[in-house]
């Protein structure tokens, strides 16, 4: 299996804000798992946009 953080389009915050915000909580849940040992600048910057669009799920 993918791990799903390698199908982000994380090269664009407009698409990445957009699947965000469609994404299954299960797969946001998912995403946080595999960030979770992630350097803390990038990890941080991830972990706050997921916050932004959605803050129920974190």
């Amino acid at each position: 299996m993918t791990p799903l953080v390698s199908r982000l389009p994380l090269n664009s915050i407009v698409q990445l804000r957009k699947w965000l915000r469609t994404a299954a909580p299960y797969e946001i849940e998912q995403l946080l798992l595999e960030i979770a040992f992630w350097p803390p600048d990038g990890r941080e910057t991830l972990v706050a946009i997921i916050e932004e669009e959605r803050p129920t799920t974190h």
